[in-house]
């Protein structure tokens, strides 16, 4: 061992496998992974790490040097987890309560229009944007910019307001 490298080995005896050097060059400061030392997940089965992937964490290889042995690869389990409920199950229906709080924003979208940057450019005060939906045809309903409906335009008090006419099905192929 370098002078520099007993230095961080007295200093933090963690660091000690870090210090040893790959290829010839040493490293010291870069914290190693210990053999066994992967991450394990509480009641899965072991699985042998894939022999033609470096396995996550595994120590580096510089170019020319041996691979590492099997035995200095971090154990690699599958992570297992339990099967999901039938959508539109009662267990659905019974935590959709946490999330009746949630705000989301609606917006009622009259209509657009493509214009060249040039007609944008010459828009002022006064000018007229002719919108691509027809008089009477329904507004769009959107729920954080998610089309969920349609409506009409309604006056209520001495505000806008939209009628909801239309509700599409959730289910349905998205344009």
């Amino acid at each position: 061992m370098s002078d520099t490298t007993e230095a961080v080995a007295k200093k933090n005896p963690v660091e000690t496998a870090a210090a040893v050097p790959v290829g010839g060059v040493p490293v010291a400061g870069i914290p190693a992974v210990a053999p066994g030392a992967g991450v394990p997940v509480a009641g899965a089965p072991a699985v042998p790490p894939d022999a033609s992937a470096p396995a996550v964490g595994a120590p580096a290889v510089a170019v020319g040097a041996s691979a590492p042995a099997a035995s200095d690869l971090p154990e690699v389990r599958r992570a297992l987890f339990q099967p999901l409920q039938a959508e539109g199950g009662a267990g659905a229906r019974d935590n959709i309560g946490m999330l009746m709080d949630v705000v989301v924003t609606m917006t009622v979208q009259l209509g657009g229009s493509s214009l060249p940057l040039r007609e944008v450019l010459k828009l002022g005060p006064g000018s007229v944007v002719r919108l691509e939906r027809a008089l009477g045809e329904p507004v769009d309903i959107l729920i954080n910019r998610e089309l969920v409906g349609r409506g009409e335009v309604v006056v209520v008090d001495d505000r806008f307001g939209v009628r909801v006419t239309e509700l599409l099905d959730p289910k349905a192929e998205k344009p």
